[in-house]
């Protein structure tokens, strides 16, 4: 449980019968973030990721000891970490920093950035800019896919940060991307969803309206996508 809140924020761990603190550690300075943690196992060992805009931190997950640290988030960070290739994919975007980063569970200490660099010996690669506000990143198929809320759709090489395409989707978005079945869903502030192929080509394959505000991440389940809007949830399911 993050709570970036304005005066004493903290990370705990609670126990889901008891109700009981099994460990608080101090987020120290943090601001006010929005973020869901990522827990994730490694080498025997389970981790929790915090993003944050001063503290963007790994956790041991038995004790709540900070493991590694770093800074240079935005400063209103909402996205949620994301594990894939076996290694940690944070993005935020909010006043001066919009970056994305891509750590290694190897990561210890301050791992922070140096000025002019891009990577260390425990950031595999980065984006001092194009980071993505609200949504968190869909990494899928060796791509990853940051989608701003302005539109803007960026598709990287996850593993080199080799950017394959860039394109404006003309809409404003808040929810996050999902993927299945070799296509990506896109759900815009209006309402419209984007089915774009998955792949380092840019590919619309239709554009379906829900007629209604929609700004919840969509979700999947079996044969069927679930898409919440303001005033209905809406089940589409394949019959294969």
């Amino acid at each position: 449980m993050q709570c970036d809140i304005p005066a004493g924020p903290f990370i705990a761990a609670i126990d889901l019968a008891s109700g009981n603190e099994k460990w608080r550690t101090s987020r120290g300075d943090e601001v006010l973030t929005w973020c869901t943690t990522a827990v994730f196992n490694h080498n025997g060992k389970t981790f929790v990721i915090a993003n944050g805009y001063r503290h963007i931190c790994g956790y041991n997950f038995e004790t709540g000891k900070e493991i590694w640290t770093m800074s240079g988030g935005g400063d209103a960070p909402a996205p949620t970490p994301v594990v894939a290739n076996d290694y940690i994919y944070l993005n935020s975007a909010h006043g001066k920093y919009s970056p994305i980063f891509v750590v290694s569970p190897e990561a210890t200490g301050n791992i922070t950035l140096a000025p002019d660099s891009t990577r260390n010996q425990f950031i595999k690669w980065s984006v001092k800019r194009g980071g993505a506000y609200m949504q968190t990143p869909l990494i899928y198929q060796g791509f990853l896919y940051n989608l701003q809320v302005n539109g803007i759709l960026t598709c990287y090489d996850a593993l080199t940060s080799e950017i394959k395409y860039k394109e404006s989707l003309k809409e404003a978005f808040s929810a996050s991307g999902i993927a299945a079945d070799g296509k990506l869903n896109f759900s815009s502030e209006e309402g419209n969803i984007y089915v774009v192929k998955a792949g380092p080509e840019f590919k619309l394959i239709v554009k379906n309206s829900m007629k209604d505000v929609c700004m919840a991440t969509p979700a999947i389940s079996g044969n069927a996508i679930f898409f919440r809007t303001q005033h209905f949830l809406i089940a589409v399911e394949s019959k294969k």
